[in-house]
């Protein structure tokens, strides 16, 4: 059967997101309706939709200068415009990243640029991102291609500078031994193109990531990105050292969340007129398993392509080049991954927000369907009892009154309790502290006079980092036997027919923190630290290591404070829920004894009950499974990487 196109299975993934966004809002009037929306839950809900609303599909592209990069973005996403769209730059590896997206908020074409002078305006650049003004934005005229190209070809000026400028915008080293003559360097600092393009209309983003050195906005698309192509040179050696940095800087970007690393070998048009094919195959085999190697990944995911031959053959139609220049078969793998990744990351996204909001519900109204089942039958036996068996039913009801009165007091206790032996994980996580611990290590490493007071320094704050998540894998332990010891005597002592207890694993941040304390260091340990400048050194230790600590941190604070308060809730629904039922079945049996007639009311009553609570358990189950559907049914057929490249 007959594979679709990129186009359609990014159109399938867009599909799928509507439906998605749909299924959230169908939730969200749902929980509305009846009377089940909380603050919280309308939180969790406005924050699912507006992580749909602003979800895209990154692609990252890097290489050092002159591999082919830019070309081969044209040739994947761009040869319907019958030019190359993105301009190239051969041998220039310093030019600026540039982002490539469709920026359906403004919905218009243009270009914008960041001058690279804000490298020392000490700006974040988060913010710079959000302020308009920092920005040179040029509107983009798409019906006039030769504007479009020209206007485009601003983002890879350069500037001549003095060294000092440069040296100042942490652009060249300050080394009194080298040439102390003019700097060149990139005019921008970013630049970010709004394109119109079918595939970005569709929530594909380009991020060509030209340079190899580690900059703060390399560092954040890095981030970005769920896939990052490698590009490499096939008619050249692999050069180890530039794969181990890629490998480095990859690592950083990921920080735990799933990535997907591709290598295109361009330029393989260049050993076609080879005499021995033989050799030409050997060649590319050989530089395929070091670049897979280097990065640590399977040689099925490196790609021989052509990409000058690729889109030469797109425009032409010349389906044989295609096929040859090997292009279908790396967008094809690049984009089965993308898909994978993304109802990955959407379906974990959507299963830690609104999971706990469906399965709450979902529980709730089997137990409310369970129990109007069971007062059906039991309406249905009263109907021809006589009123001293209704008089004995009133006594039972009277006594669970009192049993959940007694379930109430306990509760309370409960509560308290857990309160009170939660304190010191509140105490160890507090946001003041760790800021605290954060803040003096800077001061003492702006204090220090030596390599060695530094590097003490970093050690000290990441040996209180560790100790502090270890505390809290201690408490975390003992709030957890607690709550399950309170959950087990609520079912010994009431019945209550609990699920097992919710556990918090603090495992995955233990890995994370010892992960970066060997990142660390690695780093402190470093010769080149005692070469650096200190400033230079404080400022990347906080960018790359403390900043990610204290994100750690902060996602720590949010779990534990969540898996707190939902650890009695369980409890309280069923308490509220017996409440309820005493008060019906107290109601519903004093009305019994008036007569026949009005006990077979009760059974319609409770007949329709049943069939509306079955109704919306069916909502609830629709919802749930379409928040699991896939984007694009046929992905599975290329999950594997190896079946990809066979097909290729």
């Amino acid at each position: 059967m007959q594979q679709p196109n990129l186009q359609e299975r990014l159109t399938a993934y867009r599909q799928w997101r509507t439906r998605i966004a749909r299924s959230i809002k169908e939730l969200d009037g749902w929980l509305v309706e009846n009377r089940r929306a909380t603050d919280q839950t309308r939180a969790c809900i406005a924050t699912a939709l507006a992580t749909i609303h602003a979800d895209r599909l990154n692609v990252a592209f890097l290489s050092t200068g002159g591999r082919g990069k830019s070309e081969l973005i044209n040739a994947l996403f761009f040869h319907g415009y019958g030019r190359r769209l993105l301009p190239s730059y051969p041998g220039l590896a310093d030019i600026c990243p540039t982002e490539l997206f469709w920026d359906s908020d403004q919905g218009e074409a243009y270009l914008r640029l960041l001058p690279i002078e804000t490298l020392g305006a000490g700006i974040p650049f988060a913010r710079l991102r959000a302020e308009p003004t920092h920005w040179v934005h040029h509107p983009l005229d798409i019906q006039d291609p030769e504007q479009t190209t020209n206007r485009l070809r601003e983002a890879t000026q350069t500037k001549i500078v003095v060294r000092t400028d440069a040296i100042r915008l942490g652009l060249a080293a300050d080394d009194p031994a080298a040439d102390q003559g003019p700097v060149e360097i990139p005019r921008w600092r970013h630049s970010v193109i709004s394109f119109p393009s079918p595939m970005l209309r569709q929530g594909l983003a380009i991020f060509d990531l030209p340079s190899l050195a580690v900059s703060e906005v390399t560092a954040e698309l890095l981030a970005q990105a769920q896939i990052v192509v490698c590009v490499l040179a096939a008619d050249e050696d692999v050069d180890a050292r530039h794969l181990d940095l890629w490998r480095r800087q990859l690592r950083a970007a990921a920080a735990g969340r799933q990535k997907g690393v591709v290598v295109a070998l361009n330029r393989v048009e260049r050993l076609w007129d080879q005499e021995d094919e033989t050799v030409t195959a050997q060649q590319i085999a050989q530089r395929r398993f070091a670049a897979a190697a280097g990065l640590g990944i399977e040689a099925a995911q490196v790609f021989p392509v052509s990409a000058h031959k690729a889109l030469v053959a797109r425009v032409k139609e010349d389906k044989d080049l295609l096929r040859r220049a090997g292009v279908e078969a790396l967008e094809a793998h690049i984009l089965t991954r993308l898909l994978q990744i993304k109802r990955t990351d959407h379906i974990s996204g959507l299963e830690s927000g609104l999971g706990p909001i469906l399965e709450r519900n979902r529980a709730r109204l089997g137990a409310r369907i369970e129990r109007a089942r069971a007062r059906l039958a039991e309406l249905e036996a009263f109907r021809d009892k006589s009123s001293a068996l209704i008089d004995q039913l009133l006594v039972k009801t009277r006594e669970d009154q009192e049993v959940y009165m007694r379930a109430v007091q306990e509760f309370q206790t409960a509560r308290d309790t857990l309160l009170n032996e939660t304190k010191r994980c509140r105490d160890i996580l507090d946001r003041d502290n760790i800021e605290a611990l954060i803040i003096q290590t800077h001061t003492d490493m702006a204090r220090s006079w030596t390599t060695a007071g530094i590097a003490g320094a970093m050690k000290g704050l990441f040996d209180e980092l560790r100790r502090a998540m270890q505390a809290i894998a201690t408490e975390t332990e003992r709030v957890r036997k607690l709550v399950r010891e309170t959950h087990e005597g609520f079912q010994r002592d009431f019945g209550f027919d609990l699920a097992a207890t919710k556990v918090f694993a603090p495992m995955k941040f233990r890995v994370e923190i010892e992960l970066l304390y060997q990142e660390v260091e690695a780093f402190r340990r470093s010769p080149r630290l005692a070469l650096a400048e200190q400033g230079a050194v404080i400022k990347r230790f906080h960018e790359e290591m403390v900043s990610r600590a204290r994100v750690l941190f902060d996602q720590l604070r949010s779990a534990v404070d969540v898996w707190i308060r939902d650890s009695l809730e369980p409890l309280a629904g069923q308490i509220d829920t017996h409440r309820v039922v005493m008060e019906r079945r107290l109601d519903n049996l004093q009305r019994l004894g008036h007569s026949k007639n009005e006990t077979e009311r009760h059974i319609a009553e409770t007949q329709a009950q049943y069939v509306e609570l079955a109704r919306q358990l069916t909502t609830l189950r629709t919802i749930y499974n379409t928040l699991h559907q896939s984007p694009a049914p046929e992905a599975a057929a290329d999950a594997n990487p190896r079946v990809a490249a066979q097909r290729a």
